[in-house]
């Protein structure tokens, strides 16, 4: 396992929530995620962390929809329908129905990933601080 892999990993999803154009697709998404997910796992075990362990539970599932209709929703790109309809309504609808889940609860779960990456990216670099969080 690359530690500097991994942090360049952990900063490029850390920096998704805003900037959706470091990632092409939710796969892509999803495949980064779950290689973090995997080494920093290998990282707890490594040094018999209980933080980590604790903070890897913490993670929520996301599907490729999901990233992607978020990726269409932080992109603009709105449909014709929405010209015509209440524009909030309409994209919650079609999220709904893509997804099965809201565009607010997509974006919770997309930073909280990025949240839970910044306290477990401050551990990797200084495992000292698993004893002060």
């Amino acid at each position: 396992m690359n530690i500097e892999l991994l942090k360049e990993s952990l900063n490029l999803l850390n920096d998704f929530p805003e900037h959706i154009y470091y990632i092409n697709s939710g796969a892509e998404y999803l495949t980064i995620y779950k290689r973090c997910l995997k080494d920093i796992e290998q990282i707890a075990l490594e040094r018999g962390s209980a933080y980590i362990k604790d903070k890897l539970k913490e993670y929520p599932t996301l599907t490729s929809k999901e990233v992607d209709e978020y990726i269409r929703l932080k992109s603009d790109d709105k449909s014709l329908l929405s010209l015509f309809f209440e524009r909030i309504y309409i994209e919650n609808i079609i999220c709904l129905f893509r997804t099965g889940s809201f565009p607010h609860s997509i974006k919770k779960k997309i930073c909280k990933v990025a949240n839970i990456n910044q306290e477990i990216f401050r551990v990797i670099e200084k495992p000292i601080l698993e004893t002060i969080l």
